[in-house]
């Protein structure tokens, strides 16, 4: 499924794009610590899926992602979870898990996607860039470095994310290193504070993933 040589070298790849300008990137698996580094950004809050009180976010299923100046200014973030579905879909855990993190009312009317993604799925967020380093496109090196990172952890079947249309239309899913992306990827009856249901699903398979990695080693990414 996963080449575990390519895996590694792309992650290699990706770091260097990173450190080479005096930037550290720090792991790590305590939410409160994330919380409160990103309270002290432009950033300011961590959402639903990545809090303590909605979700067991243990070191085997969440980690984060912080790219740091040397003087210790936060400048990128990013959180992932792994949902381990097996047999189930994302809609079928999305209809239990989506109302109680959120509130609101879920609907059925899904993107298609969304009715196939099963096994050990990885919900990927928390992506932020402070402003003066976008030009330095490091939304797409972090992104693509935390679905790699995913993979050491979990060899995930799907990762997913979402995106605002506005950036979708930008080009940016290929930026981010998504494969795939469908419109509308959550259907509300009644959407909850704060959630846009206009919002695009983006993902990737495993297969998607490792072929990211071997693109990423050939220096065509």
């Amino acid at each position: 499924m996963y080449d575990p040589l390519n895996i590694g070298l792309a992650i290699a790849n990706l770091h260097n794009r990173v450190t080479k300008h005096d930037l550290t990137i720090e792991v790590g698996h305590d939410f409160a610590l994330f919380r409160q580094m990103c309270a002290e950004t432009e950033k300011q809050t961590v959402s639903e899926q990545f809090s303590p009180a909605k979700f067991d976010l243990l070191s085997n299923n969440s980690f984060w992602i912080t790219v740091k100046t040397l003087s210790g200014q936060l400048v990128c973030t990013q959180a992932l979870r792994l949902d381990d579905i097996g047999s189930h879909t994302l809609a079928d855990l999305w209809a239990g898990q989506q109302p109680r993190v959120y509130g609101g009312k879920i609907g059925h009317l899904h993107a298609p996607t969304v009715f196939q993604i099963s096994g050990r799925v990885v919900y990927h967020g928390e992506m932020w860039v402070e402003a003066e380093f976008r030009k330095l496109r490091f939304g797409g090196i972090m992104t693509m470095l935390g679905q790699l990172l995913a993979v050491t952890q979990w060899r995930p079947d799907y990762v997913y994310i979402f995106m605002c249309r506005e950036l979708a239309e930008r080009g940016f899913a290929y930026q981010v290193g998504y494969s795939h992306q469908q419109v509308a990827g959550t259907h509300w009856l009644e959407a909850p504070d704060g959630i846009d249901p206009s919002d695009l699903i983006l993902w990737n398979s495993a297969a998607d993933i490792d072929f990211l990695a071997r693109q990423i080693v050939l220096g065509n990414v």
